[in-house]
């Protein structure tokens, strides 16, 4: 069975790579295809009512299995919403991932929203070891033409 390589997809199997088996997650349009991604890869989804309460499940997770705690919200209010879950996993050093995820329409935001995404990246630099804007499509063509190239060497 050849399942086509998606966004969803790629990112699935970079957690599984990590063990990942469990993300906690504020459902939300912005980010469906990687909840049908994990869902087909068998990863649990645990769905959260609030960015903050979500994170403290994805830091108490980390804290009780000793892995990776995986947390899956929504960008613009969604992050400022979880700022502290964000601080209490990050003062306790637990290994907690917050994916954040936007439309990509949202991509090209006009200059008050960029005004304010740049304002919520000052706030996630303190209560973050390390910040990330990945830019699926650009991502997928390499991973594209990476399996091309592996499928023509067999």
């Amino acid at each position: 069975m050849n399942q086509s390589l998606t966004g969803g997809r790629v990112v699935s199997q970079a957690l599984a790579r990590y063990g990942v088996r469990t993300v906690f997650a504020v459902a939300g349009a912005s980010h469906t295809h990687l909840l049908d991604a994990l869902d087909r890869d068998g990863v649990r989804i645990i769905s959260s009512r609030h960015e903050s309460g979500c994170i403290g499940a994805a830091d108490g997770h980390a804290r009780v299995t000793g892995g990776l705690g995986v947390a899956l919200i929504i960008a613009e209010q969604g992050l400022p919403n979880a700022a502290n879950g964000l601080a209490t996993a990050f003062h306790a050093c637990s290994p907690v991932l917050v994916l954040v995820a936007r439309l990509p329409g949202s991509w090209t935001e006009a200059q008050a929203e960029q005004d304010a995404a740049l304002q919520q990246k000052k706030i996630e630099a303190d209560i973050a070891l390390k910040q990330m804007e990945m830019q699926m499509k650009l991502q997928l063509q390499q991973a594209e033409m990476k399996q091309k190239l592996e499928l023509e060497q067999q």
